[in-house]
């Protein structure tokens, strides 16, 4: 629920800063990490199968935190949807554990409200950009890597 950061403010402020501080000859470098790159990835992961277990549903997906390990480290999952086409009304919504097919109990990606999921539906999980591949714990128990694609236009997506 934070705004988006306005990088022609910060751009001109760090100006202006140094502008009042001639005497600083050094390089300034800044690491706005998430919240340039957060935004603007995806990750895809397809659904392998949905089952029930002592009352909580779950969606198991072809990944997890072998792809996508921040939400575990942080309990906070990805903002999530299904991908499917115009025709396909959401309906109701269900709560999901989402989970990667890892055989651990730690391989979970959150929790979701979701329509009803069923094999081969695609999740998306948006916000994903600054902790993909590089934070992953790729190669755990040799699953594959999740691939990397990059597209040079911009899309209205969660």
């Amino acid at each position: 629920d934070e705004e988006e950061l306005d990088i022609e403010a910060l751009g001109s402020g760090l100006a202006a800063l140094l502008d009042r501080n001639g005497w600083f000859r050094g390089r300034v470098v800044v690491e706005p990490g998430r919240w340039l790159s957060g935004p603007i990835g995806v990750y895809l992961a397809r659904v392998l199968r949905v089952k029930e277990s002592r009352g909580t549903r779950f969606a198991i997906l072809e990944g997890g935190i072998n792809h996508l390990l921040r939400p575990r480290l942080t309990g906070q999952g990805f903002p999530s949807c299904v991908l499917r086409s115009a025709e396909d009304a959401p309906g109701e919504l269900l709560s999901y554990t989402l989970a990667g097919p890892l055989c651990t109990s730690l391989d979970r990606l959150g929790e979701a409200r979701l329509p009803p999921l069923k094999p081969g539906d695609l999740v998306m999980f948006g916000q994903a950009g600054a902790y993909g591949a590089t934070e992953a714990m790729t190669r755990f128990l040799l699953h594959p890597e999740a691939g990397e694609y990059w597209l040079n236009e911009r899309r209205d997506i969660p």
